[in-house]
């Protein structure tokens, strides 16, 4: 399961979902997106920015990480995803799993639910984002 962003000019970029909230997360960061806006692309109903945005969003996120190492990796959980959408659904999965663990053995849990992407996925989805003319999330 994931998100598939199809690039008004044709091109496309995939996340699944362990990475697309951490995506989301920092694109909420950014502010360059009107909070519903990002609320509405944590779904696959076709929400997106268009060519102007998509192109302020890049120049915001390559702002973000100008100064992070290359084995960066950024992570969301908890109040740092966003609320909505594919991140509830992640959180609540991986909740349910964790509990069963701890259920079945005893031992406490190490497990945190969440999500990360690493730096250069996100150079990837930044050089998605600047070449697309906008994007939907679908």
């Amino acid at each position: 399961m994931g998100m598939d962003v199809f690039g008004k000019k044709g091109n496309y970029f995939r996340a699944n979902i362990w990475t697309w909230p951490a995506i989301m997360a920092l694109v909420a960061q950014t502010e360059v997106l009107p909070q519903d806006l990002v609320n509405q692309m944590q779904f696959n109903d076709g929400a997106g920015p268009n060519s102007q945005q998509a192109k302020k969003l890049a120049d915001a996120l390559e702002k973000l990480i100008e100064d992070q190492p290359d084995d960066r990796v950024f992570h969301c959980s908890g109040s740092n995803c966003p609320a909505l959408g594919v991140a509830q659904v992640l959180r609540d999965v991986l909740s349910s799993a964790a509990a069963a663990k701890n259920e079945t053995d005893g031992a406490p849990s190490e497990f945190e639910p969440g999500s990360q992407v690493d730096l250069g996925y996100l150079r990837e989805f930044i050089q998605f984002c600047r070449a697309s003319g906008g994007f939907m999330v679908c």
